[in-house]
């Protein structure tokens, strides 16, 4: 029955049904018993799990006593979305890390406090470890595994040395060990059930020895769905053809929700009680006549729940340039995912296609789910049998979705619009260029769809694997000049053509490219505009070097049509910390009338001699959550908090995260009241002007309270509710002055943990024991990732050779760009 979820098999699988407390559960391809009778009270665990963990009560041997999941099904985690395909023991297995249930022998020649794990299983350890970890290091490296896709973290291989300070922490050690295996095995059999073709792109001794661990043929763990919150990530149908048990917990909101009407555990047990009453278990449509007018619903939906959308066509403006950009939303509520040039003209033959256009800047969105022909569409099977290629119009999109989904699917309370772009809501107006009459919900959305006028980065050459280097930020429309001379400056170099000094000195700088990162993980909002007089009068100063050297070089190895509004942009999306100020000469320029309102309160702030009240804390977490975020809410109204933003790290993070997109077109608007009215807020000097310019700035009082601190008479019993800049910069190894995916995991596990109430505002020492721990194990940096002070300066050195000027104190409208390239005289 074609409505229904199919297995392998091309049938609706196993279904079974169980009731736990008062919910309905559902099992497809295993029995409900399989489910913790624990797990409705875990659904909300994952986002909390890295502070919860070190809190769960576990047996003598380490072993979690509710919700395993290295031996029970567990709730879907983004973060390891593999995990549903971890392979389960098979008969009598002897294998270490299958051992759950039993204890790690301990060194006998080893005393308290320094026990040590007993060698011969440390060596065994130690060898699966290294064995399964260069498996997993060798297909993240392979071309057909997306640069940005997530996958289990490298072991901290000194920790199996020990010592440990009592049999228990030895236990609990060595049950992390066990997980650690059988992560990295979770991820191979997901991979190899994954990506078709994946052995073509490995070495043939690494292929045999995945082989042989025989992974294919094992049962799977499972996973256990929240329907509402997981549907735009999990792919069943995935799951069912390679027979992994999927569970969801049933209620009145999904019955009443059409788009899951397939899982509906009514009809699904009406059709199992008639498979079982057929001898030949063979049941059509026909045979449920009380379901015709759902089955009828289920047509408008496809296998991955979404709408489908039919007569699709190609817009009329679609043009093949060079200075466009180009991207594919894969799947309804995604991330746009960049494109090169040659992928755009293949997937245009088969997809409806978007011209979007902003102050004459341009992006081609296609969208996967309007196919110009239904066999084109989400129901294609993953991968091809014979040729593989590493290309994505080559393959099924329920493959796209698997390799993919890590990083361009929405999680938590990310929104994406039609066009993949961040969802800040409906816009007035509709940027696409030929607005056609709807013909379903979706095509509906679109008329309130609206596209980002902010700058990319800029990636590698176009030469290069678009898959492996182009980031989130790249499809976002840059200027197209309308000097004659632009298009000229933009063509390709001819291959034979020999490298000019400058393409030497470029290809020469990108080996440094560690020293910035891959991916915007927060874009500035469409709607957010520059004030031009502030472009024009502003003064660009950086507190941290490491910014300029990273801008600078953004900009000299990216695009020759980037402009200082979107090296702004650049610097806000990757919370860099700059700032922009007003020379004293310019301020009556920004001058304007405050407003009545916000009089009485700018009064009493910036009145010398004004105190903050502090935060206090007695050990209740919700209580001092509302005090807390009643404090944020009072500062972050103040007209001067727009200067958080350029702030950048941790600060800028806690006032976008409770205060949204609002700070960000305030500060792009030019300096406040604080300057321009009370004549208050910071004063330095730029080395290239004889007067002093102003800035919008926070007092230390107010940054402390953003950060959630709570004085308590002692430096060493001192607590902050989120760390900041400085414990960053001190004990964690993801911060070094860029926003990364690493530093986004902490600060949004903590934001969690802090309002479900699994953690309290931390001392200096905590939070230093906190960020180590994130250092380490799955989530610490990968290697090489992470620059350091000599990458820095080697950039630096490099840029000034060649690129003299630097922008430290220049007013912005004096910094001109491209930057002229001099021939440096040791041959750069």
């Amino acid at each position: 029955m074609d409505f229904l979820p199919l297995d392998d098999t091309g049938l609706v699988p196993q279904v079974d049904f169980r009731t736990i407390g008062e919910d309905l559960w559902v099992g497809l391809n295993a029995s409900c018993d399989k489910i913790p009778s624990e797990a409705s009270a875990y659904v909300d665990y994952q986002s909390n799990q890295r502070v919860a963990d070190e809190f769960r009560d576990k047996g003598p041997t380490g072993l979690n006593l509710e919700m395993e999941w290295a031996l029970d099904a567990d709730w879907y985690d983004p973060e390891a979305s593999w995990r549903p395909f971890l392979p389960l023991p098979s008969g009598m297995a002897t294998e270490w890390y299958y051992q759950m249930d039993q204890g790690t022998p301990s060194d006998p020649e080893s005393i308290s406090p320094q026990y040590t794990i007993f060698p011969p299983l440390l060596s065994e350890m130690e060898k699966d470890l290294h064995r399964f970890e260069s498996y997993v290091v060798a297909i993240a490296k392979s071309s057909i595994f997306p640069a940005r896709a997530a996958r289990p973290g490298l072991y901290d291989f000194e920790q199996l040395k020990g010592p440990f300070d009592s049999i228990r922490s030895l236990e609990n050690f060595g049950a992390n060990v066990k997980r650690q295996a059988l992560d990295y095995l979770s991820f191979l059999a997901w991979w190899t059930l994954s990506a078709s073709g994946w052995d073509v792109y490995l070495p043939q001794d690494t292929v045999d020895s995945i082989m042989d661990l025989g992974l294919d043929d094992r049962p799977k763990r499972g996973v256990l769905l929240d329907l509402d919150r997981d549907w735009k990530q999990m792919s069943i149908p995935h799951l069912l053809r390679h027979r992994v048990p999927v569970f969801y917990r049933w209620n009145e909101s999904l019955q009443s929700n059409n788009r899951f009407l397939s899982l509906s555990p009514y009809i699904l047990r009406a059709f199992d009680k008639r498979r079982k009453a057929t001898p030949s278990e063979r049941v059509f449509a026909i045979d449920l006549p009380e379901f015709t007018n759902d089955f009828e619903v289920m047509k408008d939906y496809d296998e991955f729940f979404q709408r489908r959308v039919f007569h699709n066509e190609p817009s009329p403006d679609l043009e093949f340039r060079a200075d466009w950009h180009y991207a594919v939303v894969d799947f309804q509520g995604w991330m746009y995912r960049p494109i090169d040039l040659e992928t755009a003209k293949e997937l245009a033959r088969r997809f409806g296609s978007h011209v979007v256009r902003r102050e004459n800047r341009t992006s081609v969105i296609f969208r996967r789910w309007e196919a110009f022909q239904f066999d084109d569409t989400i129901a294609e099977p993953a991968g091809l049998a014979e040729a593989y290629v590493d290309r994505d119009p080559m393959r099924g999109n329920i493959e796209i979705r698997e390799i993919h989904k890590s990083f361009f699917a929405p999680v938590q309370n990310q929104k994406f619009d039609l066009n993949g772009f961040p969802d800040y809501g409906p816009l007035p107006g509709n940027n696409l260029l030929r607005p056609t009459r709807p013909r379903s919900w979706v095509e509906a959305m679109s008329s309130a769809g609206h596209t980002s006028s902010r700058s990319s980065s800029s990636g590698p050459s176009r030469r290069q694997s678009s898959s492996k280097n182009l980031n989130r930020s790249s499809p976002y429309p840059r200027p197209r000049s309308s000097s004659p001379s632009f298009r000229a400056t933009y063509q390709h170099r001819d291959e034979s053509s020999p490298e000019t000094t400058k393409e030497q000195f470029i290809r020469r700088l990108r080996v440094q490219g560690n020293i910035v990162g891959t991916a915007s993980l927060w874009l500035s909002p469409v709607e957010a505009e520059w004030n031009p007089l502030f472009l024009e009068e502003g003064v660009l100063l950086f507190p941290d070097n490491r910014t300029q050297i990273r801008v600078r070089y953004w900009t000299i190895c990216g695009s020759p049509s980037i402009r200082m509004r979107q090296v702004l942009d650049f610097a806000i999306s990757r919370g860099m910390k700059f700032l922009i100020a007003i020379p004293f000469d310019a301020l009556p320029h920004f001058h304007q009338l405050e407003k009545q309102n916000m009089a009485s309160l700018t009064k009493r702030t910036y009145d010398t001699g004004f105190q903050e009240s502090p935060l206090t804390y007695s050990k209740g977490g919700s209580a001092f959550m509302d005090q807390y975020l009643g404090k944020l809410a009072d500062i972050l109204r103040r007209p001067h908090a727009r200067a958080v933003i350029a702030m950048g790290g941790p600060t800028s993070w806690i006032a976008r995260f409770y205060g949204g997109s609002r700070l960000v077109e305030e500060y792009m608007s030019g300096p406040s009241s604080q300057v321009t009215v009370h004549h208050r807020g910071g004063v330095t000097v730029a080395p290239f002007l004889d007067m002093p310019v102003f800035h919008d700035q926070l007092s230390k009082q107010e940054i402390e309270l953003i950060h959630g601190y709570i004085p308590l008479g002692n430096p060493n019993e001192d607590r902050w509710a989120f760390p900041t800049s400085e414990l960053l910069e001190e004990f964690s190894n993801h911060w070094r002055g860029e926003w990364n995916q690493g530093c986004e995991r902490i600060m949004g596990n903590i934001a969690r943990a802090l309002e479900s109430g699994a953690l309290a505002p931390l001392t200096r020492r905590e939070w230093r024991e906190y960020l180590r721990n994130n250092n380490r194990g799955e989530h610490a940096p990968s290697p090489g990732s992470i620059p350091k002070d000599s990458d820095f300066a080697f950039v630096e050195n490099a840029i000034d050779s060649s690129y003299p000027v630097r922008w430290h104190g220049r007013r912005i409208r004096d910094i001109f760009l491209p930057e002229d390239f001099e021939v440096s005289s040791s041959g750069n």
